[in-house]
């Protein structure tokens, strides 16, 4: 009997402890929370919002990256609100954009600044709401962004300048026509060209500099202006392909076959150019508009979720020339005849 009430008794104590446990609140994670968890309150994929502001979304180079960019889209099954201005060096209406972003709560921002400095108070004000900040094509000046998804400019305009000093035996005058130089890309892009010069040749290589900001038509008036004042000119490196296709025209209306041409981003027509054996129409510097913006958001989305991402990441850079077209083409899908 005795040996009864002591297993009672202690069956009763083992179902007072496991009530109490249930009541119990648990305890709170020692790790903070993600961005998820402050900014939507599902993990769910379908339930994330990044928002892309870019530059443009209507240049090649800009298009590529934004179907790059909705391919990651439908790979994570994420909303993607991409929004690009009309004109690349639209500081203001990028901000508005941004803060709309922000007032919208979207989950993270990737965002190719249109001005380095321009934009850099309010991609603060989006870093200290706690939405990670991924910037494209160049950084923002004085922000630490989560991660930089890039080119890297001075390296491609180092490669644009060995590519230049070699075909004019490393001596003459060089006329380059430059982006928005307040802009990490333009800037790298240039400083990557004239350096190269500097340090390589010195002063047998005399480079004239053109401001073209990514605008074709001022591309196109402003060389047509540095070709007259500068007959002697024996090749020419645009930091995009707009302006390098402008340069060609100018070039081929005055009948100066002896200049050789170098451009940057690789536009179809560029391409064809060089397939054909275009005798002005060198070289071109390569980049990877689609691996850019797919990039940029499967960093993003990494960013979200709380794992670890690099600060920065070079999504390279290739030189074309009549040598590789073919086979650049054939990977990139572009039909040369």
């Amino acid at each position: 009997m005795k040996k009864a009430f002591s297993l009672a008794l202690a069956l009763l104590m083992i179902l007072s402890m496991v009530a109490c446990g249930a009541n119990q609140t648990p305890a709170s994670p020692s790790q903070p929370q993600s961005s998820v968890d402050v900014n939507n309150s599902s993990n769910d994929a379908e339930n994330i919002v990044i928002g892309y502001a870019t530059k443009s979304s209507s240049s090649p180079f800009w298009v590529e990256n934004i179907a790059g960019a909705k391919k990651a889209e439908k790979e994570l099954g994420i909303k993607l609100n991409v929004i690009g201005p009309p004109v690349e060096n639209d500081v203001s209406g990028q901000i508005a954009v941004l803060e709309d972003m922000i007032t919208s709560k979207v989950n993270a921002i990737v965002v190719a600044p249109c001005g380095d400095v321009g934009v850099a108070d309010v991609v603060k004000k989006a870093m200290s709401s706690q939405i990670p900040v991924i910037a494209v094509d160049n950084g923002v000046e004085g922000v630490d962004v989560d991660s930089l998804v890039c080119t890297d400019n001075y390296a491609a305009g180092q490669m644009a300048g060995k590519f230049i000093g070699e075909q004019i035996g490393g001596e003459g005058k060089v006329i380059i026509v430059n982006g928005i130089v307040a802009q990490g890309s333009g800037k790298g892009r240039r400083d990557g060209f004239v350096d190269y010069m500097k340090i390589t040749y010195g002063d047998k290589v005399n480079v004239v500099e053109v401001t073209g900001d990514w605008d074709d038509q001022k591309a196109l008036s402003g060389f047509e202006a540095a070709l007259a004042a500068n007959a002697d000119v024996k090749a020419g490196y645009a930091a995009w392909d707009g302006a390098a296709l402008a340069m060609h025209k100018v070039l081929k209306q005055e009948g100066r076959d002896d200049v050789v041409l170098c451009g940057f981003d690789c536009y179809e027509e560029s391409l064809k150019l060089m397939n054909a054996d275009d005798p002005i129409f060198k070289g071109d510097i390569a980049q990877n508009p689609s691996n850019m913006g797919y990039t940029a958001i499967m960093t993003a989305y990494a960013a979200i979720k709380g794992e670890s991402i690099r600060k920065n990441i070079d999504t390279g850079t290739t030189m074309v020339t009549a040598e590789n077209v073919a086979n650049y083409a054939k990977q990139m899908g572009v039909v040369l005849n």
